[in-house]
């Protein structure tokens, strides 16, 4: 396998969809929306119709402990149940004021019974309220009810006004098909050379890890996640990885990168070194985000997300997207 120096900049998983039964992606347009008079709450959240621009017919709003300490929590949980195994992106939203955290933090769950965070973000909402802003993508389960918690751990008053959910892939990572048949090809403008050529998309789950268990070693690093996709002919699969780094530890440091060869020294896109210049609460999170594009034949290939680390450094990396992107030759 050889790479390729193209450069790709990817924000969410933008995939091509076909107008036939048998299309990789026919169901990928799913939203669910709780309002917040949907939502359960813990502590004092009074309900305010002050700032306009609120979702529903009104929105509720905590004071901030300006620590790590929840003492009041909204739960928005969704009515139904999830059709599909798979990607959703969260959107949330609030009213703008001067008095308002600027690190609002929202937390995703697969189900209420799940205690493992999914996704997560900090917003800044004292400005662009009365609008729905992205706040991450996750994976989710069929047969659950996602779960997003927004806590009053913050430096400012937190306005809980809703959240949205829209499934952006069918299921849990296989997505690249060769479906397309004859009978598609005499039903529908399909080409005959089309066939087993479609785009698509495998992912890993969003996940954590301690930053203490991951190798000290540059020349054995450790896989933090992967996944497998088979291409159904020859084409480039564009791999991307973005997450967070939260180093508890000053001056200690982490170092992702993304590589089709799992542990060893290889890498074929990497991070800086991420460091800790401190050890203050919201201070300390870094974003990363990794691109590198790979020329594949048909077949079955492996790429990894792993990291090596400075031997003190301790806390927390994470990912919220690890995915590909198959693109074939011919498109």
């Amino acid at each position: 396998m050889k790479t390729t120096s193209l450069f790709v900049a990817v924000s969410t998983v933008a995939i091509f969809s076909y107008a036939i039964g048998s299309s990789a992606l026919a169901d990928d347009d799913a939203m669910m929306d709780v309002d917040d008079n949907a939502a359960s709450f813990s502590g004092a959240w009074p309900t305010s119709t002050n700032r306009i621009l609120y979702y529903g017919d009104d929105y509720q709003f905590a004071s901030g402990t300006n620590s790590s300490t929840i003492t009041a929590e909204a739960v928005y949980t969704t009515a139904a149940t999830l059709d599909v195994t798979g990607k959703y992106q969260v959107f949330v939203r609030w009213t703008t004021h001067p008095n308002r955290a600027s690190n609002a933090s929202y937390r995703v769950y697969d189900g209420p019974a799940d205690t493992s965070i999914n996704g997560s973000c900090f917003k800044d909402q004292r400005v662009n309220g009365g609008a729905w802003q992205f706040c991450t993508e996750v994976s989710l389960t069929a047969g659950n009810r996602a779960v997003v918690k927004l806590g009053n751990n913050a430096n400012g008053v937190v306005v809980a006004d809703g959240v949205r959910l829209v499934r952006v892939s069918v299921d849990s990572g296989d997505i690249v098909d060769n479906s397309i048949t004859s009978t598609d090809i005499l039903n529908s403008t399909i080409r005959d050379y089309d066939i087993g050529d479609e785009p698509g998309v495998e992912y890993a789950a969003a996940s954590s890890r301690n930053i203490a268990t991951i190798s000290t070693n540059p020349n054995s690093r450790t896989n933090l996640t992967s996944f497998t996709l088979t291409a159904p002919t020859s084409g480039y699969v564009i791999v991307h990885a973005v997450g967070w780094v939260d180093p508890e530890t000053a001056q200690h440091w982490v170092r992702p990168c993304i590589s089709s060869i799992s542990g060893g020294a290889s890498c074929n896109s990497w991070a800086p070194i991420i460091e800790s210049n401190t050890t203050a609460d919201y201070e300390n999170e870094k974003r990363y985000a990794l691109t590198n594009v790979y020329t594949v034949s048909a077949g079955s290939s492996t790429y990894y997300l792993k990291a090596y680390r400075s031997a003190s450094a301790t806390g927390t990396i994470a990912w919220g997207d690890f995915y590909g992107i198959f693109v074939p030759t011919r498109y």
